[in-house]
């Protein structure tokens, strides 16, 4: 009888460790099955999130691509085209045939040349108009130091003086007035200076402005004979040698009077222009007292 109840008392504990061994591969199993739960909604959240990032870079490519596009419309419709057609500071065949001789500083068909001048003129005129930099010059363009080299020999040759001077004159002949003026008018005026000023710059008592002074002749249709620039702080009578000196040299000393101003007043400033064969008619303003 004892070791009846000994061998129930046996099944009995084995049976409670079997039921417990159970048990835990139950929870076991559940544990299992909840991290592979969470693992799934974590897999979901971030394929989620990279679809709206992977969205989120698509729709900035696309902004940016749609931006490039329109900058290359914007270039098409003001460049009349693709590259190669020309760009609004070209010159026309007409002003190309009027500029041409001056610009001839050798035969055209001269052996070392090897960019057309024409060619050559526009990229100068483009980085004029444009302001931009010599090295961002367009690919379809002579390369940046071919146009400046021929730039400076031009600038050295006086060839933009003597088809300024020419200009001038056809335009005064056209408005019914002799080739080179008889008179003209000097002033100046005072800018206000900028970093790149340096030195330069000088404070303007009169105009209660710090800059650099240009002093400026022009004829009596306004066009341009003669200019320096000076700080603001120099006087007005101080550049009238200077100026009258210019204007003598590019009109052939065909001018005899010059328009001022009451800031060129006094003996100085008329005998520096006497001196250059000019007389200095000041010209007193109804309004000033």
């Amino acid at each position: 009888m004892l070791q009846v109840i000994e061998e129930t008392a046996i099944q009995q504990d084995t049976l409670a460790m079997n039921s417990a061994s159970m048990l835990g591969l139950i929870r076991q199993h559940e544990l299992t099955e909840t991290a592979e739960a969470l693992n799934s909604q974590l897999q979901v959240k971030m394929a989620a999130r990279k679809k709206a990032e992977a969205a989120l870079i698509l729709e900035a490519v696309r902004d940016l691509v749609s931006g490039w596009s329109l900058c290359w419309a914007v270039l098409f419709v003001e460049h009349g085209g693709m590259a190669g057609e020309g760009y609004p500071s070209d010159v026309t065949d007409e002003e190309c045939a009027f500029v041409l001789p001056y610009l001839l500083l050798c035969r055209e068909d001269s052996p070392q040349r090897k960019h057309d001048l024409r060619t050559v003129f526009d990229a100068v005129r483009y980085v004029a108009r444009t302001g931009g930099q010599w090295r961002f010059l367009p690919r379809d363009l002579p390369p940046w130091w071919v146009v400046y080299q021929q730039m400076q020999r031009w600038i050295q040759a006086g060839c933009f003086e003597f088809l300024v001077e020419d200009v001038r004159s056809l335009l005064r002949e056209w408005g019914g007035r002799k080739g080179q003026p008889t008179a003209v008018c000097i002033d100046s005026r005072t800018l206000q200076s900028t970093p790149e000023s340096g030195a330069r710059a000088g404070y303007d008592g009169a105009r209660r402005r710090k800059g650099s002074k240009v002093h400026i002749a022009v004829d009596t249709l306004g066009h341009l004979l003669a200019l320096t620039v000076t700080p603001a702080d120099q006087g007005d009578r101080t550049q009238v040698a200077a100026l009258a000196e210019q204007i003598q040299k590019v009109t052939g000393g065909t001018v005899e009077m010059a328009y001022v101003d009451q800031g060129y007043t006094g003996p100085n400033a008329a005998e520096a222009a006497q001196q250059h064969g000019l007389r200095l008619e000041v010209v007193k303003h109804p309004m000033a007292r």
